[in-house]
């Protein structure tokens, strides 16, 4: 649809005129659709302290499990987004690779869970409503490179996708006390499952290693981050490997999500 017809405006007046109301969130869906093509999109709610929220999405029902509950159930500690939204990431459009680790796209992270779900690639709304939460639209792209046209087509309309957004979730943010509580609670007990990975057998440092390897940085990076010297991490991570008896990095991302999804999150949770 050209920016410029009447039916572009037209949607554009449909989705100020939705800003208030239950049906917000469909409509600003419409009009991103209308800019680029998606194989799935989700609104997100990301709150300091907490795990993330998933406010609304259009997501194929075959891949919803695993974009969803396995996402909620631990895996967003591995995600970018997630880091970048504890970090106060700026409102904007960003792509993935804006904010991945250098390593991020050969990670079985990358692997196991953006290409299981058919991501090709990301392009994500970032929307500041306080100190604390952040909304995120984040678009699944048909596309192996986001190509400029599609860049510059979302650029194009996100002053008004910024503006709707924020006008819409200020002013009906209200966040439910049981689904709070019960984001805080998930996030203390996955925290603390990523805090305490391969205990009793790895040092600190050798677990900061290891869950940054599994995170998508590469030895270059996680010596810059740690400053300490290149072999020294991979001193680290021969150690790490062999106490855990392991020999690769899908072996070592498997051992993570093994010790996640030991977690029960219903067990976990209990309102009574």
């Amino acid at each position: 649809m050209e920016f410029r017809s009447i039916e572009w405006h037209k949607q554009i007046a449909d989705m100020i005129d939705a800003i208030g109301c239950s049906a917000f969130p469909d409509v600003i869906i419409d009009v991103i659709n209308e800019v680029v093509p998606y194989n799935q999109i989700v609104i997100i709610c990301y709150h300091k302290g907490k795990a993330p929220v998933f406010w609304h999405s259009k997501v194929p029902e075959k891949r919803k499990k695993a974009v969803l509950d396995q996402y909620l159930n631990g895996c967003y500690l591995l995600d970018p987004w997630f880091h970048a939204a504890q970090r106060n990431l700026p409102q904007g459009l960003y792509l993935l690779k804006d904010i991945a680790p250098d390593d991020f796209f050969a990670s079985e992270f990358y692997r196991e869970y953006y290409q299981a779900i058919k991501i090709q690639n990301e392009a994500v709304f970032a929307i500041a409503l306080t100190d604390d939460i952040q909304i995120q639209i984040s678009m699944g792209i048909m596309e192996d490179e986001v190509s400029e046209q599609t860049y510059n087509n979302l650029l194009a309309i996100s002053p008004v996708i910024f503006s709707t957004a924020y006008k819409h979730w200020s002013k009906t943010l209200n966040l439910d006390p049981e689904i709070s509580q019960r984001a805080a609670i998930i996030h203390e007990h996955v925290s603390h499952t990523f805090k305490t990975f391969g205990n009793p057998v790895l040092t600190d440092r050798e677990r900061e290693v290891a869950l940054l390897i599994i995170r998508g940085y590469s030895f270059k990076a996680i010596a810059e981050l740690l400053d300490v010297a290149f072999g020294t991490v991979k001193v680290h991570c021969k150690n790490l490997y062999k106490k855990l008896d392991i020999n690769s990095q899908s072996e070592l991302f498997s051992l993570f999500i093994d010790a996640v999804n030991f977690l029960d999150i219903d067990e976990m949770y209990d309102p009574k």
